[in-house]
């Protein structure tokens, strides 16, 4: 809406142990500052009062949609078990949807707060080179 970030998206890989959180946007040439300061922001709002109804419901959907695709096929399920075998246990596998249905607000902003510190983050700017740099 401010015009500072054009596209974005999060992601995530599923690990054993400590994995990396990914946030990963696409801003205008003259604006990577303003793009940076805008994610950040809006970590402390997630952080603060955690995200609208409409977007956990949207991503709740997505995750769950995502889930069924993929245990459509017997090959499916069977790396959706072995996946799970190998971080945890894969008797996650038929308890995935109730804990995703399960995830409230109050889930967000806890775990935003554990994991999503911005003291704690690695912040790369990728692009050409600015006019005033050495």
């Amino acid at each position: 809406k401010k015009g500072v970030i054009d596209r974005g998206f999060a992601d995530f890989l599923t690990e054993r142990g400590p994995a990396l959180i990914s946030l990963i946007v696409s801003a205008p040439e003259e604006k990577p500052d303003a793009a940076k300061d805008e994610m950040l922001a809006k970590i402390a709002t997630i952080r603060q009062t955690g995200i609208s109804e409409e977007a956990l419901s949207t991503a709740k959907r997505s995750l769950l949609g995502q889930y069924a695709f993929q245990s459509e096929t017997p090959s499916g399920r069977a790396q959706t078990y072995g996946f799970y075998y190998a971080i945890s246990d894969p008797q996650f596998a038929n308890t995935y949807i109730s804990c995703i249905q399960a995830i409230a607000n109050e889930d967000i902003i806890r775990v935003a707060q554990k994991y999503m510190d911005p003291n704690r983050a690695a912040i790369v700017l990728i692009g050409p080179s600015r006019k005033d740099s050495p």
